[in-house]
């Protein structure tokens, strides 16, 4: 992608990685994607960053680093309102190209069926089914997941991405390098490592993957290798530690070790807040299972949860299964020079970073 992409990158952006998504109406002016990039997951507890290149065997990782959120700053001591914040990026990691996916929270994503062959006349009512009343506010992409022949359905992945939500992350790279080349929802990079990792060695299998965020979390099933179920809550890890916070008396930070270090039996606590999203994701799981006649094997956990005792519990006790947290660095190659035991037990919190970056190499 020539540098000229920073002038194009909101026809670009959208909200799917490549392996899930036909975007639509984007890259038609593009000839092959970059090769050395920054993937760049903009989260609300903050930055998870990782720095691929695509080789002959796969992709590398040479550099990653979780980051604060930057704060504006105003321009000048008159100025009341502050300027637009830029991105500070280590050195490691200042590649060519950026890749972005964020939380947006207010994106659609949804697996939609139509009788039959997925047409020019059922991709037309793509926008009226994602309940969209202003199209001009979205961006919008599909992917066929199954095409249906004769009596049996076709299955299409289909999401919707706020304008204004693809914007925000892009004003973090807004001038100089990296370039943006795409921005894409965290939820859904998160399973297109999932699917390149845990899900490429269960392909025969019914497994699960939830992705649990600070605010947002996704849940996907999948029935030998294809997409059977995908909702988005906007449920996550803050409420739990607002609760602790709360229960104990301390600050965010120290709440938020607290929750994943172990060390008080927060289990009643968080029981109580979990179990209506714990109720939905059995409910999901109990239909999907229903129509497929089929059992979930496996469940798999990424994200910011990971590191809590109590919540996997909670998870374990409701679905009768062993959860099994995932690490999305072994999707990848990692270079010698990168240190990833300063993310012990967190490295689960890349999986949306690595996820896009995949997703774009896929397209080269």
């Amino acid at each position: 992608m020539e540098d000229t992409a920073e002038l194009e990158v909101e026809e670009a952006a959208t909200g799917l990685p490549a392996k899930l998504a036909k975007l639509k109406d984007s890259f038609k002016h593009l000839n092959r994607g970059p090769t050395d990039l920054v993937s760049i997951d903009v989260g609300t507890s903050g930055i998870k960053a990782v720095r691929m290149r695509k080789t002959a065997g796969g992709a590398e990782v040479s550099g990653a680093e979780i980051l604060p959120i930057p704060e504006a700053e105003p321009t000048d001591e008159e100025e009341t309102e502050a300027a637009t914040p830029l991105l500070s990026l280590p050195s490691e990691l200042k590649a060519r190209h950026a890749v972005l996916c964020t939380t947006a929270a207010g994106s659609i994503v949804k697996l939609l069926s139509f009788p039959g062959a997925f047409s020019a006349q059922a991709e037309a009512q793509i926008v009226t089914s994602l309940g969209i009343e202003d199209e001009d506010a979205f961006r919008v992409g599909y992917k066929v997941v199954m095409m249906g022949q004769g009596r049996s359905e076709s299955s299409v992945l289909a999401v919707a991405m706020p304008d204004a939500a693809a914007r925000a992350p892009l004003a973090l790279v807004a001038s100089g390098l990296p370039v943006p080349y795409s921005v894409e929802i965290a939820g859904l990079c998160a399973m297109n490592a999932f699917l390149a990792g845990p899900g490429a060695e269960t392909t025969g299998e019914f497994v699960g993957a939830i992705e649990f965020g600070a605010t947002v979390s996704f849940f996907a099933l999948f029935n030998e290798g294809r997409l059977a179920l995908i909702r988005k809550f906007n449920f996550g890890m803050d409420p739990l530690i607002a609760k602790v916070r709360d229960l104990l008396t301390v600050d965010t930070e120290t709440a938020r070790n607290i929750l994943t270090d172990g060390s008080f039996d927060l289990s009643q606590p968080i029981g109580e807040i979990m179990q209506p999203f714990i109720k939905q994701l059995v409910i999901s799981r109990d239909f999907v299972e229903r129509r497929y006649n089929g059992s979930v094997t496996q469940l798999f956990l990424s994200g910011g949860a990971v590191g809590s005792r109590d919540w996997v519990t909670e998870l374990q006790n409701a679905f009768g299964l062993d959860v099994n947290i995932w690490n999305p660095f072994e999707v990848v190659s990692v270079s010698d020079a990168v240190d990833l035991g300063r993310f012990a037990g967190q490295e689960s919190r890349f999986a949306a970073a690595i996820g896009a970056g995949l997703a774009t190499f896929e397209e080269t």
